[in-house]
This record gives structure tokens, sequence and C-alpha cells, in this order.
């Protein structure tokens, strides 16, 4: 059943498997580190691209899993621009599970990060899922602006100094108006 399930989503989701995937692999040899793609399908965020950067460690994600959105970058890039009544409905309806020491469990403390998400335009997960892990995200709207998926960069925490987070940061949102704009967005994103 769950390989019948992956195979429609794969299916629904080709066009922006296409369309990211040139843009995934520039940005995994821009930035050597794994660049991940995934969609928002009843609740969670669903790994539909994963590449690795040549120095990639063993984390949690592969194409075809599911992970929640309250404690994932790509989770909170894509909640951040989800209409109002339906983060609240979420939210009502998500147990804030703990995965680590960081992960974020009260929800009026991860409206306050969707908030800053949406100033900024781009989402941080810093070891809330996985110990040692910080992954950088940004959402990706269609044509509607409505948001559709998530792209993000994987790295260990210990790799990001300053200059490094900046520069990945700064990848990550150019990709997401990249695949943005080619899946007919035309707004201009804040903060690219």
């Amino acid at each position: 059943m769950k390989l019948f399930e992956l195979g429609n989503m794969v299916i629904n989701h080709l066009d922006l498997g296409k369309v990211a995937r040139p843009i995934i692999k520039d940005l995994v040899e821009e930035l050597m580190e794994t660049v991940h793609l995934v969609i928002f399908e009843r609740g969670e965020v669903i790994y539909i691209e994963k590449l690795d950067g040549p120095r990639a460690l063993r984390i949690y994600s592969q194409v075809g899993k599911r992970a929640p959105i309250h404690c994932t970058g790509v989770g909170k890039a894509i909640l951040a621009f989800q209409e109002e009544e339906e983060t609240e409905r979420l939210l009502s309806n998500t147990v804030l599970e703990s995965f680590t020491e960081y992960t974020v469990t009260d929800k009026e403390d991860l409206k306050e990060q969707l908030q800053i998400v949406r100033e900024l335009g781009y989402s941080i997960d810093d070891e809330e899922i996985e110990l040692g892990l910080k992954c950088i995200a940004a959402p990706i709207f269609d044509h509607q602006g409505k948001v559709i998926a998530a792209i993000s960069c994987a790295s260990p925490k210990i790799r990001l100094n300053e200059e490094k987070l900046a520069e990945v940061i700064k990848g990550i949102k150019q990709a997401a108006a990249s695949i943005s704009q080619n899946m007919g967005y035309k707004a201009k994103l804040a903060h690219v």
C-alpha cells in the first residue's frame, strides 16, 4: 500500500521533480551538502528528492519517508506559508512530539517561529529532529501562489559556521525562487 501511495504521489509531482532536479544538482555542487525536496500531505512532509553532497552523513531522510512538520526545516517552511486557518487546524490536530532536547513542542513557540520564517523567507531546523544536524529550508510556490513544497540543505551543524550558513541560506532561497518561478509563480519572493 505504501508503494502504491508513493507511486501516485510521484506521478502527481513529476513536473515538480523534473523542474527541481537540475536546480538541486547545481545547489549540491555549489554547497557540497545534501539537498532535499519535499511535498506536504496530510500534516506531514514527504521526501520526493534527495541528492547527497560529497561529504554526506547518514541522516533521517530518504525518498518516500514522511517527517513531521513542526521540527523539520522543510516542514516549518511549508507550514509558515499555509493559510492561517489551515495552520490553526493543523496545529490543533498535531501532537508536537519531541525528538531531541531542541524540538519545539509548545504550539505558541512554534507559531512565533513561523512568523519569523514568513519574515525571513526561510526556516531552520537546528538539531530539532536529529542531534548534530542543521537544515535550512525555503518554500516553493505554484502558479496560484500556494506553497506546494520546500527545498532544504542538510549539514552537520559543526560545518555551518557563520560564513557557510549565509552561503547556504542564499543558495536555498535562490533555488526555491527558481523552482517556484519555473512552476509558474510570478510574484517576487522576499529576501532573495
